[in-house]
């Protein structure tokens, strides 16, 4: 006795495990052309997920390489903008040592009055060798 598929879902129900195995069983029913459809299918199925999880893997690599990058750009800025701080804080303290005011230092290195005074602090605590002295100043906010 073969079943209608009204009454079959009235018998399964809502049991996953029933209605996946029915679905395995009724497969030795199929006619040799049916048989291939589904086997097409099943393939068409595998490579749409296989193509998705290419899609995936290759959208995460490329957002490490973009991650990379811009690591690698703020890094590369940071060492410029330390550099060109040590630049100034250079030049002001061999303004200083060679008499310029502090107006006028303040003018060329940009650096603020109140950062000039601090290292001109620093000079007259450790005149001889400034850069053992003390650590490199950080700008004031």
């Amino acid at each position: 006795m073969r079943l209608s598929e009204e009454e079959l879902e009235k018998i399964i129900g809502s049991d996953v495990i029933i209605k996946k195995a029915y679905k395995e069983l009724n497969r030795f029913n199929y006619s040799e052309k049916e048989f291939i459809a589904h086997n097409q299918e099943i393939k068409r199925i595998l490579d749409e997920q296989a193509t998705f999880v290419q899609k995936l893997d290759d959208a995460n690599e490329k957002g490490r390489q973009i991650g990379h990058q811009k690591g690698k750009q703020e890094g590369i800025q940071i060492g410029e903008e330390k550099g060109e701080m040590k630049a100034k804080i250079t030049v002001a303290k061999n303004s200083l040592k060679a008499g310029v005011s502090i107006d006028v230092i303040a003018e060329v290195t940009v650096l603020s009055e109140d950062e000039i005074k601090q290292l001109q602090k620093e000079i007259v605590q450790c005149p001889s060798n400034l850069f053992r002295c003390s650590p490199m100043i950080t700008p004031l906010k």
